[in-house]
């Protein structure tokens, strides 16, 4: 019998169930993040309409719903921490699949992290996302990052929870119920 490395279980589960979870995540934190500079989602199909066009190079100052008048260069910083607040949930929400990716089976209480490389790993991929967020001229000029506050990285923070909470109650219901449905669908 051959053993593929990539199965369609696991395409199934990698694209279909976790990483809905994170384009959701990545979009909630991007949406989030144009509320509170004053864009709700409700008002972001307005922007291309014609006289509020939201970044072209040209545009003129823009209104948001707070009432403030937004120059281009401060509507292109609020698209980039925007933006940048996406790709650091992209980096917690991975967080998470490292985390569940550690057994098939068995829970992370029980397994630990003793794994020093994986510690590693998670520590290395936080240090080069805090690298490319504030270190000013490599994240402005070469990434195209901004800066963001502290409570930008707490919001995905909700989906890994999410994540980690559905493969641990997975890994459970695999282990109690061998051979179940959940089994047959989720194990690869």
């Amino acid at each position: 019998k051959t053993d593929n490395l990539v199965t369609r279980k696991l395409i199934g589960f990698a694209y279909f169930q976790i990483g809905v979870i994170q384009a959701l995540a990545g979009f909630f934190s991007y949406f989030v993040v144009m509320a509170l500079y004053g864009f709700p989602p409700n008002s972001l199909p307005d922007m291309t309409t014609v006289g509020k066009h939201f970044l072209p190079s040209n545009s003129l100052p823009v209104m948001n719903v707070n009432g403030q008048i937004l120059s281009h260069d401060d509507q292109q910083d609020i698209l980039t921490r925007a933006q940048t607040t996406y790709f650091i949930t992209i980096i917690v929400v991975q967080w998470a699949d490292l985390l569940i990716c550690k057994t098939r089976k068995l829970s992370l209480v029980q397994q630990g992290l003793k794994n020093m490389m994986l510690n590693f790993g998670l520590f290395f991929e936080t240090a080069v996302a805090l690298f490319l967020v504030y270190t000013p001229w490599v994240g402005r000029n070469i990434f195209r990052t901004r800066p963001v506050r502290f409570e930008f990285w707490c919001i995905p923070l909700p989906f890994f929870v999410v994540i980690f909470v559905y493969d641990e109650v997975r890994k459970l219901m695999i282990r109690t119920t061998k051979g179940g449905w959940v089994e047959r669908m989720t194990y690869w």
